[in-house]
């Protein structure tokens, strides 16, 4: 029995989370992109959609490979 499975799955989640968002590289890459669209002048609503599509842009070379790993896994599975 392992540690998520003993207190529930919410604290190894919590973890990942927690150790992701201290990662330095990430840390310091949201402070730059935060730091260079509030420098540049815009309305408070811009800079919500400017961090927004700075965010997507971040995420999605880590969510496109996540996905075709699920779909793939999933439609491997149901062929084999």
């Amino acid at each position: 029995m392992g540690l998520g499975t003993a207190v529930g799955s919410s604290l190894p989640q919590a973890v990942g989370v927690a150790l992701a968002d201290a990662n330095p590289k990430n840390l310091m890459l949201a402070i730059s992109g935060a730091a260079t669209i509030a420098a540049t002048g815009i309305s408070g609503a811009q800079q919500s959609a400017a961090y927004a599509i700075f965010a997507f842009a971040a995420t999605i070379g880590v969510a496109i490979p996540v996905g075709v790993n699920l779909i793939g896994g999933a439609i491997g599975a149901l062929s084999g």
